[in-house]
């Protein structure tokens, strides 16, 4: 592609020759080619000028000035639509979005992630640092999932005709659950998969005993039961189990939900010394076991026949927790050395994970 010569380097070519240099001394002298030189000279005897004559076909609609402006609209205003510059600038949306696009500037949905504060992002960056040469591998992750009855999170796709839309073939049905939701327990390490624990808040039957009657009761998971129905057994037996099986010196880790934090947590951890590792908060990416909830969630979305009820659903979940790989679950834990690194480089901010 030719560079376009200034009106005063054609003027210099110009006056060059005409004091009796050849082209090509004069194309070498102003570094440019003989072509140049013999376009210059031509332009100079048909027009008599030795500006650039003005091109065919339709001028752009955004100048320079104009399109360095946009730049720096678009990228003080990323959450604004396509139509918001066009009208600013007075062209077209295409117009803008082509241009955007060709400066690397794509429209993408907002990933969602939590709100990290100053606390937060503080915490992130202490964990970074106290975790440099930690051994995941001796490391159990847990954590808690409510799955919705009815709930699809694959987004399926259908290849039809215009008009086809709402033939039946080509939905993709919903049903109505009134929103009822199976939350269960798990937990995993290197080379380990628990089994799921299904914890009853959907049973009518919450009060632990000696509860007087018509004392009213706190809806979900709180200290008290998280304690009687996971600390005291199936996280105490994972323990123990990750001990005889590879790992002296194990830890736990757990996200900062107020059922993990509570006083009575603590104390029933301790009286079954049951290690914790700290975890900050507003960071599922950093808990591996985010990501299997995630696997589990899809695997029961592709099931042929959908659950009617939470019991049918109970057992697709199950089925599905034993069909994902321990390989899956062993890159989960061996990649929390990237993790870390990620937090570091994003100086306690959101990563990709």
């Amino acid at each position: 592609m030719s560079i376009e010569l200034s009106p005063r380097k054609r003027g210099k070519l110009v006056g060059l020759v005409t004091a009796g240099l050849s082209h090509r001394k004069a194309a070498s002298r102003l570094g440019v080619s003989k072509s140049a030189v013999w376009r210059t000279l031509r332009r100079e005897n048909l027009h008599n000028t030795q500006n650039s004559l003005p091109r065919s076909g339709r001028p752009p609609m955004l100048g320079e000035r104009e399109k360095r402006r946009l730049i720096r609209e678009v990228m003080a205003h990323p959450g604004e639509p396509w139509l918001y510059f066009a009208n600013i600038f007075g062209v077209s949306i295409s117009t803008v979005r082509k241009f955007a696009n060709s400066m690397g500037l794509f429209k993408r949905h907002k990933r969602k992630k939590p709100l990290l504060t100053p606390k937060a992002i503080a915490a992130r960056k202490s964990w970074m640092k106290e975790n440099i040469g930690q051994d995941w591998r001796r490391v159990i992750f847990t954590d808690e999932s409510s799955i919705e009855l009815g709930l699809d999170v694959l987004q399926r796709w259908t290849i039809r005709k215009a008009g086809e839309a709402y033939l039946p073939q080509h939905l993709q049905t919903t049903f109505r659950s009134s929103r009822r939701t199976l939350m269960v327990w798990g937990a995993v390490a290197y080379g380990k998969k628990w089994d799921l624990v299904r914890l009853p808040l959907d049973s009518k039957d919450l009060e632990p005993e000696g509860v007087a009657a018509g004392k009213r009761q706190p809806k979900g998971l709180n200290g008290e039961r998280y304690v009687r129905w996971i600390v005291n057994g199936p996280l105490k037996r994972c323990v123990q189990e990750h001990k005889r099986a590879r790992w002296r010196d194990v830890l736990v880790l757990e996200d900062g939900a107020p059922c993990h934090s509570w006083s009575g947590t603590k104390a029933a951890r301790a009286k079954h010394k049951i290690p914790s590792l700290t975890h900050p908060p507003s960071s599922p990416d950093l808990n591996p076991i985010e990501n299997v909830w995630h696997l589990l969630k899809m695997k029961v979305s592709q099931e042929e026949r959908r659950a009617t009820n939470l019991d049918e659903l109970w057992t697709q979940i199950q089925r599905c927790w034993k069909a994902i790989p321990i390989e899956t679950i062993n890159r989960l834990i061996d990649g929390m050395e990237t993790r870390r690194a990620a937090v570091q480089q994003a100086n306690g901010g959101s990563t990709r994970f």
